[in-house]
């Protein structure tokens, strides 16, 4: 892993008080990232591991095969034909899933021709080598259920099977980038940043998270492959002012449009809230009201569109309990 701060070049000699905080991006590319070793770097760069996913399951890493495995528009041999590789769910149940890997026949205007089911692929969750914790690891079976293909169309039969074990023996092992961009999202949310770009996911970090900041770009350089998460100082001038208003009011909206509209149909259709979704609501709700006076005393300014929709907000959920719309917790009385 490269060590040292990130900002040693350009951003190491300017004055903090000179800063509104930091503008951060990220882009992670072929990840080979197996779980505890992650574990191990939140710990090591004093990363939030609340932000961490959950640990691999065989199930999860089946279905990831199923997903990752497909392709499309594959030439066929000694035809002006093409092929799509799709998987298809069957069945599931607790202790067995089913899919099929069939192959799609397409023209070059990519009009279906044919549908051929090439394997099953049977994943059976209660069998299998028990992992550390004494569960079983899965064991997957492939049968072939056509039997009768021509020399292209077995080739293409080939390669679909050899490239779901490829993925499925990754899976097994590796977190996917998905996933991984995920984490690295939570982890941005734990750091009060928001979004400064939606299209093209710049994000505003607040001076106090710097350290953060600077353990997510070291997290992404250990990742490797060209990934990477980069951090610039934000000069503290007016035009940057207006910008972040401007980028967290947006956010707003969107946070807070969310739940009136679930306010809104609560009330309109006289549909009670459970307990849960109620709590939900109300720490959701004061959330954003301390991260906008946080943001207002950043940028000494006051969130005019944000506060609008901040107090139709809390008159929203003052009606609800006006009507009683709560459903009291269970064993509680109302």
């Amino acid at each position: 892993m490269t060590k040292g701060n990130p900002l040693s070049g350009y951003g190491a000699g300017i004055r903090k008080e000179t800063l509104l905080g930091w503008v951060a991006w990220y882009g992670i590319s072929d990840p080979q990232v197996e779980y505890e070793p992650l574990k191990q770097q939140f710990h090591d760069l004093g990363l939030d591991e609340e932000a961490l996913p959950a640990p691999l399951r065989p199930g999860d890493s089946f279905k990831r095969a199923c997903r990752y495995a497909q392709d499309s528009k594959i030439p066929i041999p000694g035809t002006d034909l093409y092929a799509n590789i799709l998987i298809r769910k069957v069945s599931m149940s607790s202790d067995l899933l089913v899919w099929h890997i069939v192959i799609e026949t397409v023209d070059s205007e990519n009009e279906k021709l044919g549908y051929d089911e090439i394997a099953d692929l049977r994943f059976h969750k209660d069998q299998g080598t028990p992992d550390a914790d004494g569960k079983p690891s899965g064991k997957l079976e492939i049968v072939r259920t056509k039997k009768s293909l021509s020399k292209g169309y077995k080739r293409l039969s080939d390669r679909a099977i050899a490239r779901f074990k490829e993925e499925y023996d990754d899976a097994q092992k590796y977190i996917d980038s998905q996933t991984l961009r995920q984490t690295i999202r939570r982890q941005l949310d734990m750091m009060r940043a928001f979004l400064l770009r939606r299209n093209g996911s710049v994000y505003f970090v607040p001076t106090d998270q710097q350290s953060k900041a600077e353990g997510l770009a070291e997290l992404l350089d250990w990742i490797g492959n060209g990934s990477g998460f980069h951090i610039l100082p934000l000069i503290d001038t007016e035009k940057q002012r207006e910008m972040i208003q401007g980028a967290f009011e947006d956010e707003v909206h969107e946070s807070a449009q969310k739940m009136l509209n679930d306010l809104q149909e609560a009330l309109v259709q006289e549909k009670p809230i459970t307990n849960g979704n109620w709590v939900e609501m109300l720490n959701r709700k004061e959330k954003l009201f301390e991260r906008a006076r946080e943001y207002s005393d950043l940028i000494d300014k006051e969130f005019k569109k944000a506060g609008t929709e901040l107090a139709l907000l809390e008159d929203s959920l003052q009606e609800i309990l006006k009507q009683g719309l709560i459903k009291p917790a269970r064993g509680k009385a109302a």
